[in-house]
Parts: structure tokens; C-alpha cells; sequence
């Protein structure tokens, strides 16, 4: 069927999708709002185009603007400050500076090359705060290396000591004789004063009167240079002040800018004559807000328009820094919709301008609602694990939910540029410009719609997850239905933040939305550019690269490619070619696990996992699988060993997705699993998980009981277990010989049969690999053949000389005075692991 494509704006396409709602159709909603797709009254597939252009802002609205500066940031020698300082005599590893400030510093390497390094990647610790918003690092030039990667490295415990003994402690004593009493004598003992019983550190700051400041800074760097500290030697202050933006709000005048700006300085404590030292920025705003209580937004289409303007650079400049791939610049999708956006650039020298910005951001005010910076993320987000949790809707859903609904009625966006230029600038930079221009790259929307349009993309998404969370478990963990799951998650934090584009994050776009393979396409469809691959010389056409087809969005906001929603678990279509999965690193980083993880953690057939009673929960991920075992020289790897399917035996089919896009296998649906083959894995693999799980010894860091290492387990056969010798493999262990009662109790919690479930305090078989697959088996074929596959095994088993004295609890025991064993080597005392032997076995002291 052909696909009409259906221009709507923003207000429409929201109307929309509430008349879907208001129809109590759930499928046609989710489909809508997520993908854009839709059929209208005569059956005609519609493809929704979303053309937030409609709403772009003329010259003539009433816009107005407010200047302001925000934050000051300031190079030098010396301490500057006039106010006292709150010194900390430890400092705080998290408050060391590792974010890019944009500013970069000349490093005089060992060859006596000068490299311009970012600021942010020269070894740091902040030395000091003061007032409410001031923090002063100091800097070590001498520790940054063109090796040091794209962070600086923290400083070693040495060098703090150094730092706090030779210098700082030194230099307290000299300015103020009468306090340095408070200051411990050692920074070991310093440390010792701040680690808590809890492990944790309570860090403490001391006052040092203002007029001792700049005293401080010069009688520490004597101290240290007296010290013979080398790495030391060069070391500069960073002074930051930030977040001042709404207490310096002024016309867009040269006259109120000076005005507000001495205000400013005197407000944070800086005297006039301090910006004539060292070298100082400072980040200049103007917002623009709508006497009409529009949501305020920037173009992604004008971007380059506001560069020129305010920079005043040429045409061609502003294109080329604000073009997608431009190593300066980086676009912020904003409520994934593709021309709505903001940018953060570094200008760079030739396009820096008459004012000489170093950095330049475009960026609407909707986004502080939900600033909250952790980790990689700039906002709250959500997890994975919290949209596969067992509460639905999660619970992050319903605040963000609600944070949207209430802000229909309370919040506005207003639209901001901010530039960092040299502190000369100050005063001249954003007070003449062509305001009417500036407008125009703009886009204006009501409340109730901006905040609906998140809060429809939000309600799909959550609707979507509870359909997930209410299905099949063994269809909740299909790869297509996970992937899914991860593009939810990706869509809900990209709702209130910039969509991530990490290597992860692309690989999940690669796999969920629409690809191009055009060498040139709209940069306005795309969330990154494309780019090669390097096939490692195995191109079979002789290429050395591929070129990678790049995810695009052609209909003006994010939409995933198809989605499976009339299915027990909502998943993405399948491609009639090559599916598209994620690569397995990108799973375990987005998923906090392998797809064998979460498959156990979500659909762990027989096993009860940890903390589900008596209600089945979601488990937390705190222990791994055992390897899988590895196929000796010498193995017969005969997978016809138990010769199960010449005696009529198989495995049922496995359970089959229905969706209406699968791409029917001949092979896989006419052909049972082979049941031999299967059954032989499950075995040798039983053979090493007995190894792998043997105890190590009570104190934990010691020598396992087992002198085969983790290598020399992987590969371990039947002779481990033929042989009586124990000395051959244990360094202690108890043992006694079983009866054939005892030796078939051991075999039934070895491989339990259909039905049976695992304690959720169990040990050592939630985590062993052949036990999953076991009861995997047991899950889906019926009890005559689970029975006769027990026996084909039992056969095998119970012969060996030798096994774990396994219970219902646990694989191994290791207490220390069982009854009826002997403890090997003679004469020797405490835990150990019990095994039960066929005979009596022989012990060689080494």
C-alpha cells in the first residue's frame, strides 16, 4: 500500500493524536505519536510530517530581552580574591575540574614544544571556594603530557602529601601562626581525621581572612619551589564564578552593561585593578521571552543567522562552524523534533569575530526543569533497568509525566545566546545587534501545545513499556523486543535533554530508526554524520572501508522505523535483509549486562530469582555466569553421546513470533532443536561449572581449595572426576565414600527434575551456566522426555568417582567439621569442600 506523506504543525499533530486517545484506540496512539504513522477514514496509510516552521517567530512579535553576565572565569599567577577564602586542606576529588571550559593553556612539553592543551585535561585540585559561587583550582602545567588522554589524570597520593606538607601547611603556619594549630600536623593524619567510620570522607574547609589571600598564593608557590617540588613549579590559579546571570540582568546598553558589570565584580569580590593580571573571560547573555507566554525556541535552520549576527563573522564562517560534523560544533535536538534545536561552538581563531569568542551557545531555558547533572547525562534520565522494573508506569515516568502536564500552565521557554569572549569585551558584545533578525530565527509555541507534545511522546512510550512489562517473559527478552526497550529509554531522556550520541547511542540509532545510504544528505534529517568502518582487510571486494548507512529522521521528528504493537510484546519490525541488532558491547554498556543476563534476569525459567517472594521481581545483576567451557584437542566432542534422537526423542519448537514482518526460516520451522546436541552441551558444561564453583578459601583473597586455575577448569572432561588421586587437584578437601541413596540425592539436586524450583537463596546454581540451560530444557519439554534425558545423564553421571556432596542450597558445602568425612591432607584442620567418592581415594604429600 502507497504512503501519503501528511504535513501537520506541531498544534495538529497534537490534535491529533488526542483524538486517537479520546477513541480509546491504544495501538493507533502509540503508532502515532512514536512513529507517525497512521491511516486516516478510507484506509490510506499517512506518514506524518511534522513542520515546526509554521511557527517561526516575524520581527514584529512582541519579543522582548534582557542582557546579563553569567559567569567569569579568571588565569593567573596569583590569588586575585579580596573576600576570605574557604581553604580545603584535603581536597575533593569529585570538585577536581574534568569538564572542557573551552579555554586551553600553552604546556611546555619535555622537548620544548609548547602545546595548547584544554584546561580542563591539565592535572588539577581545587584549592579553595569563596562567597556562595567562587572556586579557585590550582593548576600543574608540569603533569600534563601529550599522553594524558582526554582528561587530566588526578593527583597521586604523593603528590597531594607534597602539595599539603612542603606547601600549604608551611604557608598557614607563616600567615597565620596563631591558626595553623587547627591544621593537622601530616596530610595522612588529615586524611585519617576525614574518613568516617562508614568509609566515607567529611571533607572540611578552613576560613582564611581576605587580607591574607593574596599572600597566600605567593607564599605557597615559594614553599614549594624552596621544597624542590619540580612538578610544581608553574603552576596558575583558575577563578570561577558562575550562575550569576539572573542577579545581572540590564538593557542591552553600553552605559548599563558597565554599570552592572562593576556591580557584578564588587558583588564576587573582585577589585577593579585585578583583571590588568593574568588573563580573564567572561560569558555574556541575552534572553529573549514573549509577551504572549510562547515556549520560546531557536531554528535549526537559522543557527548559522544568529552566529554571523552576533559574532559578526562572514557568512561562509558562520555555515561552516555550524554544520553538523564541524569539530567545533555540536547540535542539541530539543523534544525530538529536528528543526528545533540549540548548538554549543567553539569558534575557533577565524571565526571568532571582532569580539573574539572562544565559545558560543544557543539554548532555551526549558531544559533547567530538569538540569541535573550525573554521570554522562546532563538531566535526570532513566534506566533501563527501571523501564523493565516490575512498578509500571516507572516511576520516573509519572514525575516527568507530571512535571509536563503542570507546566502547560506555569512555564514558559525562553530563548538565550550566551558567548565567551575576553573580559574587554564585556561591555560591547550582544548591545548592538539586529534584534528584528535575531527574531526571526525563532520559533514560537503556545504552552498547552509544547508541553502536551512531550507529554503525548511521554504517555505513548509509557504505554508501550506496560504492554512490555505485562507479556510473555521469553518473548520480553527477544532481541528485537530489548531493542526496543532501549530505544524507549533513549526516546524519554532525549525528551528534556540532548538526544545521546555517544558509541553506544549511535549503534542503538543505527538499529531503530530509518537509514540513508544518500553520500549526501539533508544535514537537518540527521542526529550525527555517517562515516566509515573499517573492515580490517576482509572486504571480500577488496574495499578497505565501508561506508556506513546513516540514521536519518525525514519527517521532522525522531520516529523509529516500524513498530510490532499487535503482538503480546511490542518489538521493532524486522528488516526483510539483515536484522538489525545491537553489537554486543553497546548491549552490555546500554543494558548494564549480556543478552544471557538479561535474559536470566528477566525470564529465569525454574529459578526464583533473589528477593521475588513472595511476588516475582526484577534481580539485581551482583553475580556472573560461569564460562562456557572450551573444546580440548584431545576431547572426542562426541555430541552424540547420549544418541537421545535415534531413540524418537526431541525438543519441542521453540516459541515462534507471529508478527506479520517476520521472515519465515524453513530450516527453523520445520526442524526440532537437536536434542543430542543440546543435552551434550548441557553436560560438558556441567562438567566445568563443577570446577569453576569449587569455594576459594574463607578469607577470600586466598588460595582456592582447587589447584586448577580458572584456564585449566574451562577445559576439564570426565578424567577430573575418574580420578581418586585427590591430590592431583585439591589442596584441601573432605571427603567420604556414598552410598548409592546418598550419590542419587546428590544427582537430583544436580539436575532436578520438570517442576522443581530453586530456592532463591541458593548458591552457586542461579550462577552456573548448565544449570540455567537445564532448567531452561525443563521449561519447555514435557516431563515423559525431561525424565528420559535425566536418566541418559544420570548414567553418566553417577559413575564418576567422584562429585560435589551438592544439596538443595548450594553446590558446595565447605563447613568446617561435617559429619562422617575425612579431611585431606592429613592432620590438617579447618574448612574445606566436600566431595563424595564412589571408593576410597589416595592422597601424595607434596
Amino acid at each position: 500500500m502507497s504512503v501519503e506523506i501528511k504535513s501537520y504543525s506541531l498544534r495538529d499533530y497534537v490534535v491529533a493524536a488526542g483524538k486517537l486517545d479520546d477513541l480509546n484506540d491504544d495501538i493507533g496512539f502509540i503508532q502515532f505519536m512514536l512513529t507517525g504513522r497512521t491511516t486516516d477514514r478510507e484506509g490510506q496509510a499517512i506518514q506524518a510530517f511534522v513542520d515546526v516552521n509554521k511557527n517561526r517567530i516575524g520581527a514584529n512579535q512582541d519579543i522582548s530581552m534582557a542582557r546579563d553576565f553569567d559567569s567569569l572565569i579568571g588565569i593567573s599567577q596569583n590569588l586575585l580574591v579580596s573576600t576570605p577564602l574557604s581553604v580545603y586542606p584535603v581536597p575533593i576529588p569529585a570538585a577536581a575540574l574534568t569538564s572542557s571550559i573551552h579555554l586551553r593553556w600553552p604546556v611546555v612539553q619535555d622537548d620544548g614544544e609548547i602545546i595548547q592543551t584544554p584546561i580542563h585535561r591539565i592535572p588539577n585540585l581545587q584549592l579553595a571556594a569563596w562567597l556562595t559561587r567562587g572556586q579557585i583550582h590550582i593548576c600543574f602545567p608540569s603533569l600534563a603530557t601529550r599522553e594524558g588522554g582526554q582528561q587530566s589524570k588526578p593527583l597521586t597520593l604523593d603528590q597531594l602529601t607534597q602539595f599539603y606538607e612542603v606547601g600549604l601547611r608551611p604557608t598557614i603556619a607563616e600567615l597565620l601562626p596563631e591558626d595553623v594549630s587547627d591544621w593537622a600536623p601530616t596530610y595522612q593524619a588529615e586524611l585519617f581525621r576525614a574518613r568516617k567510620s562508614s568509609g566515607h570522607m567529611g571533607y572540611q574547609s578552613k576560613m582564611i581572612p581576605g587580607s591574607h589571600v593574596r599572600e597566600l598564593g605567593s607564599t605557597l608557590r615559594y614553599y614549594l619551589s624552596a621544597g624542590n617540588i619540580d612538578w610544581a613549579n608553574d603552576f596558575f590559579f583558575l577563578h570561577t564564578a558562575r550562575g550569576y546571570k539572573h542577579a545581572t540582568q540590564h538593557l542591552t546598553s553600553r552605559t548599563m552593561a558597565r554599570l552592572k558589570l562593576e556591580e557584578f565584580c564588587t558583588t564576587i569580590g573582585l577589585e577593579e585593578n585585578v583583571f590588568e593580571e593574568g588573563e580573564w573571560w567572561i560569558d555574556v547573555g541575552v534572553e529573549f521571552f514573549s509577551a504572549n507566554q510562547l515556549c520560546l525556541q531557536w531554528s535549526t535552520a537559522a543557527q548559522s543567522r544568529v552566529v554571523e549576527e552576533v559574532l559578526g563573522i562572514r557568512s561562509e564562517d558562520a555555515v561552516r562552524i555550524t554544520s553538523l560534523g564541524s569539530s567545533k560544533y555540536s547540535r542539541d535536538i530539543v523534544s525530538h523534533l529536528l528543526g528545533v534545536s540549540g548548538c554549543r561552538i567553539e569558534p575557533g581563531v577565524r571565526a571568532a569575530g571582532a569580539f573574539e569568542g572562544v565559545y558560543f551557545q544557543l539554548y532555551s531555558t526549558d531544559k533547567a526543569l530538569t538540569y541535573n547533572p550525573e554521570g554522562n547525562h546532563h538531566g535526570k534520565f532513566m534506566s533501563i533497568s527501571e523501564a523493565m522494573g516490575v512498578k509500571q508506569p516507572a516511576p520516573f515516568i509519572t514525575g516527568l509525566q507530571k512535571l509536563f502536564v503542570e507546566a502547560m500552565d506555569m512555564n514558559t521557554s525562553n530563548a538565550r545566546i550566551e558567548v565567551r569572549v575576553p573580559f574587554r569585551h564585556a561591555c560591547t558584545v550582544l548591545t548592538r545587534f539586529d534584534s528584528g533578525a535575531i527574531q526571526e530565527c525563532m520559533l514560537g509555541f503556545r504552552r498547552t501545545v509544547w508541553w502536551n507534545f512531550r507529554a503525548h511522546r511521554l504517555e505513548a512510550i509509557s504505554r508501550l513499556l506496560m504492554k512490555q512489562a505485562m507479556g510473555s517473559p521469553e518473548f520480553r527478552v527477544t532481541s528485537d523486543a530489548l531493542l526496543l526497550t532501549a530505544a524507549s529509554v533513549w526516546l524519554v531522556n532525549s525528551l528534556h535533554a540532548r538526544p545521546d550520541d555517544g558509541s553506544a547511542a549511535r549503534d542503538l540509532m543505527r538499529a531503530v530508526l530509518p537509514l540513508t545510504d544518500a553520500v549526501d544528505p539533508d544535514p537537518e534529517t540527521l542526529l550525527f554524520k555517517g562515516g566509515y568502518q573499517a573492515t580490517g582487510g576482509q572486504d571480500s571486494d577488496g574495499d578497505e572501508d565501508l561506508l556506513l548507512d546513516v540514521p536519518y529522521n525525514p519527517y521532522g521528528a525522531i520516529f523509529p522505523r516500524r513498530i510490532i504493537l499487535n503482538f503480546e510484546v511490542p518489538r521493532m519490525a524486522r528488516d526483510t535483509d539483515t536484522p538489525r541488532t545491537l553489537p554486543p558491547k553497546s548491549f552490555e554498556y546500554l543494558f548494564k549486562g549480556s543478552v544471557g543476563d538479561i535474559e536470566y534476569r528477566f525470564h529465569p525459567v525454574g529459578i526464583i530469582p533473589r528477593g521475588v517472594q513472595p511476588v516475582r521481581r526484577v534481580v539485581t545483576n551482583k553475580t556472573h555466569r560461569t564460562r562456557t567451557f572450551v573444546e580440548s584437542d584431545t576431547d572426542p566432542r562426541d555430541v552424540n553421546l547420549f544418541n537421545l534422537g535415534s531413540k524418537g526423542l526431541s525438543l519441542p519448537l521453540p516459541l515462534v513470533d507471529d508478527g506479520s514482518d517476520m521472515e519465515v526460516d524453513d530450516e527453523q520451522t520445520n526442524t526440532s532443536p537437536d536434542i543430542d546436541f543440546k543435552v551434550y552441551r548441557i553436560y560438558r558444561q556441567f562438567l566445568v561449572d563443577m570446577a569453576l564453583k569449587s569455594s576459594t578459601t574463607k578469607q577470600g583473597g586466598g588460595p582456592s581449595y582447587m589447584k586448577l586455575n580458572e584456564e585449566e577448569r574451562v577445559r576439564v572432561t570426565e578424567d577430573l572426576y575418574n580420578n581418586l588421586k585427590l591430590s592431583d587437584m585439591w589442596n584441601e578437601v573432605f571427603w567420604k565414600v556414598g552410598t548409592p541413596a546418598s550419590r542419587e540425592q546428590v544427582f537430583r539436586h544436580l539436575f532436578p527434575p520438570k517442576g522443581h524450583e530453586t530456592s532463591p537463596k541458593a548458591q552457586n546454581y542461579p550462577t552456573s551456566q548448565y544449570y540455567r540451560d537445564w532448567k531452561a530444557l525443563c521449561a519447555t519439554a514435557d516431563e515423559e522426555t525431561v525424565e528420559k534425558i535425566r536418566g541418559a545423564i544420570r548414567k553418566k553421571v553417577l559413575p564418576l568417582k567422584w562429585l560435589p556432596f551438592a544439596g538443595s542450597d548450594r553446590m558446595w558445602n565447605t563447613s568446617q567439621k561435617p559429619k562422617g568425612f575425612t579431611r585431606l591432607p592429613p592432620r590438617t584442620s579447618g574448612p574445606a569442600p566436600h566431595i563424595l567418592c564412589r571408593e576410597e581415594p589416595s592422597w601424595e604429600e607434596d
